[in-house]
């Protein structure tokens, strides 16, 4: 994941040496590490916050953003995040899987993340415009002492491959959608998607 990086100089290419602050970010880089030990392997880097379909509203950095709202919450982190739908991450798999199937080759690490730089602030303030809560207004930012900015240079994948990232509205439209999780979140959340 991009646990591997400090924050402090993105966006972080494909080269870029691992400057991993937690202790999830040294699991992380201690995987990684394991898979390239291998001949012909390959690492895929995604950020965190990723969002998509979920049983439980707290499965998700975003998702858990609006069982926050629904609490009462108003104050927010403000350190930059990548949301990125898995409905991407699995497109790219697929597409990843059927290059290998067709006889070509992956190596070393790639990265993907979705194209929007968000906070958990303005996670909250679309999450509001997407159900119609007033609250937004009312949203504040959380004091914080990490700012760290995660970014992934995704360039060595958006060269090879035919897949473009959803943007952050798009994906949530996906999960709003009628459907499985579309009908629960329709049932958990005040209103309806107004955009």
């Amino acid at each position: 994941s991009d646990a591997v990086f400090n924050g402090l100089a993105s966006p972080y290419t494909v080269n870029a040496e691992p400057t991993p602050v937690t202790d999830d970010g040294v699991a992380s880089l201690q995987a990684e590490q394991e898979v390239l030990s291998h001949a012909r392997t390959a690492v895929l880097r995604v950020p965190r916050c990723l969002y998509g379909p979920v049983e439980d509203l707290q499965e998700s950095p975003v998702t858990g953003v609006l069982d926050q709202l629904r609490y009462g919450r108003g104050d927010f982190n403000i350190q930059p995040l990548y949301p990125t739908f898995v409905g991407d991450v699995a497109s790219l798999l697929m597409l990843l899987l059927k290059h290998l199937v067709d006889g070509g080759e992956l190596r070393g690490i790639y990265h993907w993340q979705g194209p929007d730089q968000l906070s958990e602030l303005q996670i909250a303030k679309v999450w509001c415009e997407a159900t119609g809560d007033t609250l937004a207004a009312s949203l504040r930012p959380r004091p914080s002492k990490c700012q760290a900015d995660r970014a992934l240079d995704i360039s060595r994948l958006a060269r090879s491959f035919p897949l473009t990232p959803t943007s952050f509205k798009e994906g949530l439209r996906k999960c709003l959608a009628p459907g499985e999780l579309g009908d629960r979140l329709g049932r958990t959340v005040a209103g309806t998607l107004h955009w």
